[in-house]
């Protein structure tokens, strides 16, 4: 009978440091982190984007802000992603134009947006720190440039 006992009390011991060990071990497991919903510019929204796209590299900036204006029209039809990039068309095109305030606009709004893919998001703000730099918002400037380099894994030496 003692025994017994003795085999009894060595497997309730080897269950539970089978127990202690399975435990930590799933503790050390890497977290699978969330992830995220690809967005992407519709059929209808890419052809309206390229005829604009084709306006600005003419140097047609009145034909791509109509274009803009049009698709700006039907915002809420958008996804998030299309509205990034329809922001993003129009600093651009602002900043083409020497609107330098509008361009901060137009990337602001950019900003705004839901959901932003991290190379938007990126580029929104990199561009953004240099027109506030050139406009010698400084401040603003320099809080837009740590946001970016913040998000950067190894931030570019122009960031600087």
């Amino acid at each position: 009978m003692s025994n017994l006992r003795s085999l009894i009390a060595v497997l309730c011991v080897a269950c539970m440091v089978l127990c202690v060990t399975e435990a930590a071990a799933s503790s050390h497991r890497p977290v699978k982190p969330p992830t995220k919903r690809t967005q992407v510019i519709g059929a209808e929204t890419y052809q309206k984007m390229e005829v604009v796209q084709k306006a600005f590299e003419t140097k047609d900036y009145k034909g791509a802000l109509t274009g803009l204006d049009e698709l700006k029209k039907g915002f809420d039809r958008l996804n998030d992603y299309e509205k990034a990039t329809v922001w993003n068309l129009y600093g651009a095109v602002y900043y083409a134009q020497n609107d330098t305030k509008s361009a901060i606009n137009a990337y602001i709004n950019e900003l705004r947006q839901q959901n932003l893919p991290e190379g938007l998001r990126d580029s929104a703000l990199y561009t953004l720190g240099q027109l506030f730099f050139i406009t010698e918002q400084y401040p603003k400037a320099i809080a837009v440039i740590k946001k970016w380099m913040s998000g950067l894994a190894a931030p570019q030496p122009d960031g600087y």
